[in-house]
Formats: structure tokens, C-alpha cells, sequence
């Protein structure tokens, strides 16, 4: 008798003593893997319309700026009657978009990488900045060696064809695919994580 009972409360030691070590583990083991799936698959947001705007402004004003300061002192150079007037012409045209769209790619794609595109925003870019160019030079009549006029075309080309690029860039983006954790559960399908204020409830 005295050998049973102390059989008896051996199994129940041993059966007390690992259940709350089983209980103890299987939320830990849940946990860690998925924090560490949620870690290695999680996907940033990539840049917003307004930030991605707003540095890319910077880049087109400060670009238009320097191009027609460049251009205008070629045009004065008096190479021949149309050789110095054609070069700053061109260089007013082209330069700008292609540097406005090339640090607006780069901007954007700095975090997601593919997420836009290059020549539909260059394309809309060089249409921008070279209606603004004949528009100030034969309509509204812009003194190219007036550094005020030079500065207020600057302005209102820069952020036009800043405008364009980006808005261009966000309405042609490539979807970026949506974080997921992974399954550690055979025959359960991974899990895609959808932020809240991206979904109509």
C-alpha cells in the first residue's frame, strides 16, 4: 500500500511540475515566431504624395533656375546668330524635366524600389516646362536677363512640373504587395496585414 501511494504521488509530482512548463512554452514559441515573421516580411509604405511633392519642388525650382541662368549666359555669348539662342533654348527645354524626374524617381523609389516609373512623368514634365518656357517668352514677354524674372519663373515652373512629375508617378505606381506573417500551422495559409486606414469599412 505504502508503495503505491508513493507511486502515485511521484506521477502526480512529475505531472504537476510539466504542465505549467508545456502551458509556459506554447505562448512564448507562438509569439516569437510570429514577431519574427511579422519582422522579416513586413514591406514599408513608401513615400506619401505630399512629401514626395514637396522635396521633388525643390529639386524643379532649383533646377529651372540654374538652367536659365546657364542658358542665358550662352544665348549672350554670341556664338552666331542662332547657334547661342538655339543651345539655350534646348537647355531650357530638356534639362530641367530630366533632372526634376530623374531626383523625383530616385526620391521615391529610394524605399520601395520599382514602385514609379520614368518616362511617363518625364513626358509630362518636359510638356510642363516647355509650355511654361513659351508662354513667358513670347506671351507674357519674361527679361531672361532680369534676375526677378528669372526667379518668378523659376518659381512657378519648378513647382508646375513638380506637380506633374509626382502626380504622374503616384497615378501610375506599381501596387506594392501587402506585408504577411508567415504560417507556422500546416494547412494554414499565411496571414496578409492590411492597415486599417487604408480599408473603406
Amino acid at each position: 500500500m505504502t508503495r503505491t501511494f508513493l507511486l502515485l504521488a511521484t506521477l502526480f509530482a512529475v505531472q504537476a511540475g510539466a504542465t505549467p512548463r508545456l502551458l509556459d512554452d506554447a505562448p512564448r514559441s507562438f509569439t516569437s515566431i510570429s514577431l519574427a515573421s511579422a519582422g522579416e516580411r513586413a514591406v514599408p509604405e513608401g513615400i506619401s504624395f505630399g512629401e514626395h511633392f514637396g522635396k521633388t519642388s525643390a529639386v524643379g525650382v532649383v533646377s529651372v533656375m540654374a538652367t536659365s541662368a546657364l542658358a542665358a549666359g550662352i544665348g549672350s555669348l554670341g556664338i552666331s546668330l542662332f547657334g547661342g539662342p538655339l543651345v539655350g533654348m534646348l537647355l531650357n527645354a530638356l534639362l530641367p524635366p530630366l533632372i526634376t524626374t530623374l531626383m523625383a524617381q530616385f526620391i521615391g523609389n529610394f524605399d520601395s524600389p520599382g514602385r514609379f516609373g520614368f518616362w511617363l512623368p518625364l513626358l509630362g514634365a518636359v510638356a510642363i516646362n516647355v509650355g511654361a518656357f513659351l508662354l513667358s517668352s513670347f506671351v507674357i514677354g519674361v527679361a531672361w536677363s532680369n534676375p526677378a524674372g528669372i526667379l518668378a519663373y523659376s518659381l512657378v515652373t519648378g513647382l508646375l512640373m513638380s506637380f506633374t512629375t509626382t502626380g504622374l508617378m503616384h497615378l501610375t505606381q506599381t501596387k506594392q504587395a501587402a506585408p504577411t506573417i508567415t504560417s507556422f500551422v500546416p494547412g494554414v495559409t499565411d496571414t496578409a496585414l492590411i492597415p486599417l486606414a487604408k480599408v473603406a469599412l
